[in-house]
């Protein structure tokens, strides 16, 4: 299926399929649902890549994710980079976790990056896609 013939069902299918790593300062590539599970700590994960339905370039993307991260950083969140890949590990998006962020401002700050969700982990572990 080509990305004009995506539906939001489709996306949100692969999101809820999709792995999710941090890279923990100290210890290396994390799940971060055994991160928030250890550190009791709550997180969500969030990228700027490829908003909605567009596909744009590395550059693009990567420049994107660059503000998301001043916008973050703005915002004062305790800071990890993320990655999502597809089940099959041939696609990935780099973005962020960010501590103890609270859902609603993490979906307002999805929204000005065209995200249509973010991933939100309890300080059991346990992930959720939340719509933005």
């Amino acid at each position: 299926m080509s990305p004009s013939e995506e539906t939001i069902e489709d996306l949100f299918r692969a999101y809820e399929a999709a792995i999710v790593s941090a890279l923990d300062p100290d210890h290396g590539r994390v799940d971060p649902a055994l991160a928030c599970l250890e550190r009791g700590r709550s997180a969500v994960v969030m990228t700027a890549w490829n908003p909605g339905f567009e596909r744009p370039s590395i550059e693009v993307n990567r420049s994107a994710n660059d503000r998301l991260r001043r916008t973050l950083d703005e915002h004062g969140c305790d800071l990890w980079r993320a990655d999502g890949f597809d089940p099959q590990m041939s696609m990935s998006e780099e973005g962020f976790l960010a501590w103890e962020m609270d859902v609603e401002l993490a979906c307002q700050i999805g929204r000005q990056f065209g995200q249509f969700a973010i991933y939100a982990y309890d300080r059991d572990g346990v992930r959720r896609v939340v719509a933005c």
